[in-house]
C-alpha cells in the first residue's frame, strides 16, 4: 500500500525509451509527498527494469503487473486498486507533467471531486503545436465535461462509486466515459490552471492516422453505451456544411493541412465504421 495520501498512477506498455522523462518530471515536483505506481500493461521491453531502477525523490515508486488484460482502462484500475491513497492522480508515460502538477491537483481536490488542467501539445518534446483545455474543463461531443486521461485527478470515493474505468473501451474514450459518468453521478470537476502537462503527439502522418482511426471506432463504441440517454447528434445540413468545408481545406492545402485534415478524416472513417458495427447514431465530435 502507498505511504502518502496522494498516488500518481501511470499506465505503461513498451515505453522504456520515454518513461524516464516523465519520472524525471515527477522527481522535480514542487511537493514530493506522493507515491507513484506504474501499471505495466504487458510490456515486452525493459519498461519494468527502467522503472524499478529509477531513483525516486518522491515517497515511493512501485511497478505492478496489469498485463492480464489489454488497455489503459484496465491498467489504471489495477494500479489504483494497489493503493489506498484517498487522492488519485493519473498521467501518461510518454508525456511530461509541469513542476507544480501534483500540488495543483491536490489543491483542486480540496474543493472538488475531480480535476483536470491544460495540455500543451508537443512533438518530440518541442512546444508550439497548440494548447487544449487551457480555459476550462473540456466538454466532449458537446454533451458533458470530462477529464482527459493524461491529466486527471479524483477522490477515491469517485473511483469506487463509478466502479473504475470501463475496461471494455480498450481502444480509447475510456476517459470520456469516466468523466461523463462522474458528472451523471453528481460529482464535480474543477479546472486546475497550474496542473499543466506537455502532451506528446504522435510523430508522422501514418501514426496519427492510425491513432485517430482507432479513436473514431472507440467513440462509436462509447456512444453505443449511451443508447438509453442518447448523445445529441448534429442535423443533416450541419453535417453537409462540415464535410464541404473539410474537403475544401484539404484540397486547397493538401500538404500544409496533413497534420490536422488527414487524421481528422481517419477519425470520421473510424467513427462511421464503428457506428455501422454498433448500429448507433453518433455525433461528428
Amino acid at each position: 500500500m502507498t505511504v502518502s495520501g496522494i498516488v500518481v498512477v501511470i499506465p505503461a506498455k513498451n515505453v522504456e525509451g520515454v518513461i524516464e522523462t516523465q519520472l524525471r518530471a515527477l522527481n522535480a515536483q514542487s511537493m514530493l509527498d506522493f507515491d507513484v505506481i506504474v501499471s505495466d500493461n504487458g510490456s515486452s521491453d525493459r519498461t519494468r527494469a527502467v522503472v524499478e531502477a529509477w531513483p525516486a525523490a518522491f515517497s515511493s515508486l512501485t511497478c505492478i503487473d496489469s498485463g492480464d488484460r489489454p488497455g489503459v482502462a484496465h491498467a489504471r484500475n489495477r494500479g489504483i486498486e494497489c493503493s489506498d491513497a484517498p487522492l488519485i492522480l493519473v498521467c501518461d508515460s510518454d508525456d511530461v507533467v509541469g513542476p507544480g502538477w501534483v500540488q495543483a491537483h491536490a489543491a483542486a481536490l480540496a474543493k472538488a471531486d475531480a480535476a483536470t488542467g491544460p495540455l500543451l501539445l508537443t512533438e518530440r518534446g518541442r512546444r508550439g503545436f497548440g494548447e487544449w483545455g487551457a480555459d476550462g474543463v473540456p466538454i466532449a461531443a458537446g454533451y458533458l465535461p470530462y477529464t482527459p486521461g493524461c491529466n486527471m485527478s479524483f477522490r477515491r470515493q469517485v473511483f469506487k462509486s463509478l466502479d473504475g474505468f470501463d475496461a471494455g473501451l480498450w481502444r480509447g474514450q475510456e476517459d470520456v466515459d469516466f468523466g461523463w459518468r462522474l458528472v451523471k453521478h453528481g460529482f464535480s470537476i474543477s479546472h486546475a490552471p497550474d496542473a499543466v502537462v506537455e502532451y506528446e503527439q504522435r510523430v508522422g502522418l501514418l501514426a496519427k492516422v492510425r491513432q485517430q482511426f482507432k479513436y473514431g471506432r472507440a467513440f462509436a463504441d462509447l456512444c453505443s453505451r449511451y443508447r438509453a440517454d442518447p448523445i445529441p447528434v448534429q442535423g443533416i445540413k450541419w453535417r453537409g456544411r462540415w464535410w464541404l468545408s473539410f474537403l475544401r481545406r484539404g484540397l486547397r492545402h493538401p500538404v500544409k493541412s496533413w497534420r490536422v485534415t488527414y487524421p481528422a478524416l481517419a477519425f470520421q472513417a473510424g467513427r462511421i465504421l464503428g457506428s455501422v458495427q454498433h448500429r448507433v447514431r453518433t455525433p461528428m465530435w
